[in-house]
């Protein structure tokens, strides 16, 4: 690649500056939006590897600073969004700027696909789609949060060069545009808007987007991998091979199976909290549970005790104590917490620091946010009753000193964080209003204080912005998750022809552990469960397993699920441990058998037919699978 005095000429062929971006417009007279790409170009500075551009519209008067940088076999592009001038503001407002709009542009008879940040990632290809539109956010959104956006990447695989798309900065408020046969031509860019509302002063923030030149090989996997190498190289995620040698919690946490417990919540869900307490588990029980999970050979895992907190599951957040008295208060947990590490497990508490219920003692309305109406945020109706979204930059000042607390109960280990990354919201109240991105990163930030505290952290969901926060995320959404969420996508996404592959756990292993669901969840057979769980192994995932004694709420049948789990239990955390903290080398899948080889010299081979089969080697020579 190289700038010239009128573009910068790339593997996909030359970018003429006056094509770098597109926008909309917002008329104040007409109220409504129009297009703007009626770029001229003034070139402010240019070296080898460096162009400073002016790009402005005589139509509406905006300007808006460029700056292209190249570096090996990668093209960046920045704006400085408080740089932009509005010379006709009276009239024309800049809502939003799409960057390169037509530089990864196709026919639709062209082979090639691209990939769109739905779930772990939906490899589309060109052929054969439907005319559509398509608009998926960067991080999900509630407005969509069936899409469960994951990643700030997308690309483009094609016959000269595979093109991988990272937003940088301005991640929070970008999203991924694709349009399929429309007119026979298919178009895929980021966008970038700078205000939510026309009325609003652009923010001093930085947009910005880095696109990877790749060999054309049309493989998720080598796109992954340069992922990976951004996440670490350019924003500093440490592996976690590198992160295990001086944290011993995190070490045994890595090298464990995540077993939730469930204790009870109230049921049906009533609006005020006063739902009968339904008891799936005591803590004695659990104690039977654990027994029965060390008899059976399972001697590391992270137990997760859902519903240990005033009224069970969802009861009374943020208020926590006193602990569930139905479970056997505390002296129960008490004894229950002891046992457990006797057994040398850990157990911690699964905790949910994003949402306070009306019924709660502690529920204070200032510290509810507000939506962009001035009204309180509602999260939905759960076992507690109806809950609200808590302003994360201010829960700390009343609820900060509570992990200490849940400490000195006797926890140990890694700690579970619910609905952490569930979505992004605004608040606007006005002592503690907060954009996406400061709503996010201050929620992000929270989990530093229990990380620092028992030593590791796990959260529901971990996209690409929560990697320095979390070393565990409890699910990644992928293919189960979409089939499952289909018929509740939009109508475009729905029709697009597209397989969700596990571009973001492949990009993430070896950065933390990761997992999709738990074991009871595939199926009521012990085939279907045993399919499941080689489905999780093909996408680098671990298995995990909720249980219960009775089946009154969440969980699986405790017995069946050990009896499941067992196989692959012994294949992650005895026979081959050492995936944990690997590297993805390879992976390829047809839809009926996957190889998948890691760094640490392990290669699983899966046929995923009628009867499916695992194969596994290790540094060239067959291992036996214990059954």
């Amino acid at each position: 690649m190289y700038l010239t005095d009128t573009g910068v000429v790339t593997p996909l062929g030359v970018q003429p500056y006056e094509t770098l971006l597109a926008g909309k417009l917002y008329n104040r007279s007409e109220k409504r939006l129009f297009p703007v790409a009626d770029f001229r170009v003034s070139i402010v500075a240019r070296s080898e590897n460096r162009a400073e551009l002016l790009l402005y519209s005589d139509s509406s008067g905006i300007l808006v600073p460029v700056r292209l940088e190249l570096e090996p076999d990668e093209l960046k592009l920045t704006i400085e969004a408080g740089r932009i001038v509005e010379s006709a503001s009276d009239m024309w407002r800049l809502m939003e700027l799409s960057a390169f709009p037509d530089l990864m542009a196709s026919r639709e008879t062209d082979d090639g696909a691209y990939l769109l940040p739905l779930f772990s990632g939906m490899r589309v290809p060109f052929r054969g789609q439907s005319p559509s539109r398509n608009r998926d956010r960067i991080f999900m959104e509630r407005a969509n949060w069936e899409k469960f956006g994951q990643c700030d990447a997308f690309g483009m695989f094609s016959g000269a060069a595979d093109v991988l798309g990272i937003v940088g900065e301005g991640g929070f408020r970008a999203w991924v545009d694709s349009e399929f046969n429309l007119g026979g031509r298919n178009r895929l860019c980021a966008t970038f808007a700078l205000r939510h509302q026309p009325r609003d002063v652009i923010p001093q923030e930085i947009k910005q987007l880095h696109l990877l030149f790749l060999e054309p090989t049309g493989r998720v996997d080598r796109m992954a991998f340069a992922y990976r190498r951004h996440l670490v190289e350019k924003r500093g995620i440490v592996p976690l091979r590198e992160r295990i040698g001086r944290n011993p919690v995190l070490d045994y946490a890595v090298h464990a199976m995540r077993v939730k417990i469930f204790l009870g919540q109230k049921r049906p869900f009533e609006s005020d909290g006063s739902g009968t307490y339904v008891n799936c588990t005591t803590f004695s029980e659990a104690g039977e549970i654990l027994q029965a999970m060390y008899d059976s050979g399972i001697r590391r895992a992270v137990i997760t005790l859902v519903g240990w907190n005033l009224g069970g599951h969802d009861g009374a957040y943020p208020t926590r104590f006193p602990v569930n008295s139905e479970a056997g208060g505390e002296t129960g947990l008490r004894a229950l917490i002891e046992r457990a590490l006797e057994l040398g497990y850990q157990i911690v508490p699964h905790d949910n620091v994003t949402d306070v219920y009306l019924a709660s003692p502690d529920y204070d309305p200032e510290l509810v946010m507000l939506d962009e109406g001035g009204e309180r945020q509602p999260a939905g109706v759960w076992a507690g009753g109806l809950s609200y979204k808590i302003c994360p930059t201010v829960v700390l000042n009343r609820f900060g000193g509570e992990f200490r607390r849940i400490h000195r109960l006797g926890f140990r280990g890694s700690y579970y964080l619910d609905a952490q990354a569930a979505g992004l919201f605004c608040c606007t109240h006005p002592a503690h209003p907060a954009d996406e991105r400061t709503f996010a990163l201050s929620l992000a930030r929270i989990a530093l204080l229990p990380r620092e505290l028992f030593g590791s952290v796990s959260t529901e969901f971990v996209p690409s912005y929560m990697l320095p926060f979390a070393d565990e995320a409890s699910c990644i959404p992928g293919r189960r998750q979409y089939e499952r969420l289909k018929p509740q996508l939009p109508e475009s996404p729905q029709a697009l022809r597209g397989e969700v592959v596990p571009f973001y756990q492949i990009a993430v292993h070896g950065l933390l552990v990761h997992q999709a669901g738990w074991v009871h969840t595939y199926g009521e057979t012990a085939g279907e469960r045993r399919r499941g769980l080689l489905e999780e192994l093909a996408t680098g995932a671990r298995p995990s397993m909720e249980v219960s004694m009775r089946p009154l709420c969440n969980g699986g049948n405790f017995r069946k699920s050990i009896d499941s789990i067992l196989e692959f239990y012994r294949i992650n955390f005895e026979l081959c441990r050492e995936i944990q903290t690997a590297f993805v080398r390879s992976w390829t899948s047809d839809g009926t058998r996957t190889v998948l080889e890691y760094d640490s010299g392990h290669r699983f081979e899966l046929d995923h037919g009628d009867s499916p089969s695992l194969r596994i080697i290790r540094n060239g020579e067959l291992i036996s699978v214990p059954r």
